[in-house]
């Protein structure tokens, strides 16, 4: 079946940011809806989507259970619905990661909701993952400024705050290290794969039957 095709006819996505949603709307097929919903409360009736994708999301919850539980619910009993969140030996200090997973953490959780779970990774070349490392390394040498670990310290949403600020400049710095300022990655360079290790960088999670 050609997924992308049946996408365009109709889909409909959920920012949990308003801004987000607004800013996705002018690069998308016209048939495609953006709504800003509450991830713990859809406001979608259930069992009416054929394949359902929650992308870099459970990780920001301390408790992700609810946001599983309403994706089941949204699920058709003969549809799929599709789990990425960061592996956690290979994920890098971020204040809004608030729950990482290891392979076996998230088959539990999605089992809960779901009675057919597969949990495989999304992996990348070499390169990339020497990309990855050399941007880390570089990280780990500005985290060593903070000698007395004063963003654990201080109120949490100071370090998020003051986060927030500097991410975009780094970026900026990383981006301008490159020849003409652009990525030498492309899609071709990941891959979906059974073989999950602390070096896999996305965990993929395929989910059938929603349990009701």
């Amino acid at each position: 079946m050609d997924y992308a095709h049946e996408a365009t006819e109709a889909a409909r996505g959920v920012a949990l940011d308003g801004a987000a949603g607004c800013d996705t709307r002018p690069t998308i097929a016209p048939a495609f809806s953006v709504a800003q919903m509450d991830a713990l409360a859809l406001g979608l009736r259930g069992g009416a989507f054929d394949a359902v994708c929650s992308s870099h999301l459970i990780e920001h919850f301390v408790d992700p259970s609810p946001h599983v539980a309403e994706l089941a619910r949204v699920t058709a009993d003969t549809g799929t619905a599709y789990f990425l969140t960061p592996n956690a030996p290979a994920d890098f200090e971020n204040p809004f990661h608030l729950r990482l997973f290891g392979p076996a953490d998230l088959a539990d959780l999605l089992a809960a909701h779901f009675e057919d779970v597969w949990v495989g990774g999304v992996d990348a070349t070499d390169e990339v993952k020497a990309d990855f490392a050399a941007r880390r390394a570089k990280a780990r040498r500005l985290l060593r400024l903070d000698v007395f670990d004063l963003r654990h310290r201080v109120p949490r949403s100071w370090y998020v705050a003051l986060y927030t600020r500097l991410l975009p400049v780094a970026y900026a710095l990383v981006a301008r290290r490159a020849q003409d300022g652009t990525s030498r990655i492309t899609a071709e360079d990941w891959f979906v794969t059974e073989h999950v290790d602390e070096t896999t960088l996305v965990l993929f999670a395929v989910c059938r039957s929603p349990r009701r």
